[in-house]
């Protein structure tokens, strides 16, 4: 692995980690692994984000994900929106795919912008782990309604997939599960990834799900409370349900992964287009 804190990258096989920021995030959502995450962002120059962006570019292939903004919000402002399309319009054309993870409304100039892109290759994790108590875990977030009409909203562009992301997963009392079904079914959501909560201290906890050791490690010691969430979305809502957005990505694409984390697990890899018979 190849890592560069000052260069705000992280690279993991296929995949690259990629900020926008210096610091800050400004959601300051309690559950939180960011520095900082409390404090208005500090963005990069776009001069800054076009010298990280070449500095890797010889890393991506057609398998390559790029994760955009795993320590901060993509969406908070403008300037922050222009520097993902910046990045997008960079990495596009090297035929790699795009996953950017909200937890607020997507701006409409965003998707139009987008909305030239028809290979598919764009997806928007809707970050949602809470909807009881949501205004008070992730106050500066925005509200859990405006994060789903980004769903209706969607579904006027073609080329963005939309996933619902209910990461990190804490049990929901059974009104919480049903406030779940009735929004997947409303919003017509089509696909649902429910992650676990990191218990490793790592600078940036969201590569570890990127490492199969781990990865297992994590599912097999909250298994039981994320496999039965998973089993009620299954038994009540027609969305494809995912524990990993690696998962999410390969399968939405029907794209053989390199990485094929939980080895086509009966439980785990249910819903996948790619698991073995």
């Amino acid at each position: 692995m190849k890592e560069s804190v000052n260069s705000k990258y992280i690279i993991r096989d296929n995949r690259i980690f990629l900020d926008i920021c210096e610091e800050g995030c400004g959601s300051n959502c309690a559950y939180c692994y960011v520095q900082d995450k409390n404090k208005p962002q500090v963005l990069l120059s776009q001069k800054q984000i076009l010298l990280i962006c070449n500095m890797v570019k010889d890393k991506v292939d057609t398998n390559t994900i790029i994760s955009l903004c795993p320590n901060t919000e993509p969406f908070k402002s403008i300037e922050s929106t222009q520097l993902i399309l910046f990045i997008i319009r960079f990495f596009l054309p090297l035929g790699c795919y795009i996953q950017i993870s909200t937890k607020e409304k997507i701006p409409e100039m965003f998707l139009k912008e987008i909305s030239y892109i028809h290979e598919s290759r764009i997806f928007i994790n809707v970050s949602m782990p809470y909807i009881i108590g949501a205004e008070r875990i992730e106050p500066k977030a925005a509200p859990v309604n405006d994060r789903l009409e980004n769903f209706k909203m969607i579904q006027s562009y073609p080329g963005v997939h939309c996933c619902l992301y209910i990461k990190p997963f804490q049990v929901k009392d059974d009104e919480e599960q049903k406030l779940y079904i009735q929004y997947i079914k409303e919003y017509n959501i089509s696909v649902v990834c429910v992650g676990p909560q990191f218990n490793v201290k790592i600078e940036l906890p969201c590569t570890s799900l990127h490492d199969r050791v781990i990865a297992k490690k994590l599912m097999e010691e909250q298994s039981e409370r994320i496999n039965d969430f998973i089993f009620t979305l299954r038994e009540y809502t027609s969305a494809r349900v995912y524990t990993s957005s690696i998962c999410c990505i390969y399968s939405e694409i029907h794209k053989k992964c390199k990485m094929e984390l939980y080895q086509y697990n009966e439980i785990m890899c249910k819903d996948c287009n790619l698991r073995r018979k």
